[in-house]
């Protein structure tokens, strides 16, 4: 490159480990960048399967059934307006207290 001096670094002291220790990290970092990779297959597979998943965990519209369903669960799910899940000032959907009734407009 221009403007580098090769006699200017000739001084310089590395630390640097034995050839074989060298081999050594290089294996280690390649074993882990190939068990990255794979983990990232796995990972964007199972993204592919939780969006299917959710597609068919839902009643598609015009459908009351979703196609897959938890053992044990067999009504048709319902249509309710928003305000006819409140209980106690406090909107219940199965997870918990989710909204406040404060908090909910009219609309």
């Amino acid at each position: 490159q221009p403007g580098v001096n090769a006699q200017e670094y000739a001084d310089y002291q590395l630390m640097l480990p034995s050839k074989t220790e060298q081999q050594q990290i290089g294996m280690t970092l390649r074993s882990l960048d190939d068990l990255i990779t794979l983990h990232q297959r796995k990972y964007d597979k199972l993204v592919v399967f939780k969006k299917s998943m959710l597609e068919k965990m839902f009643p598609k519209d015009g459908e009351s059934v979703p196609e897959i369903r938890f053992a044990g669960f067999t009504d048709p799910w319902e249509q309710r307006k928003l305000g006819e899940l409140e209980k106690d000032a406090t909107l219940y959907m199965g997870r918990g207290r989710v909204i406040s009734a404060k908090d909910m407009s009219n609309t």
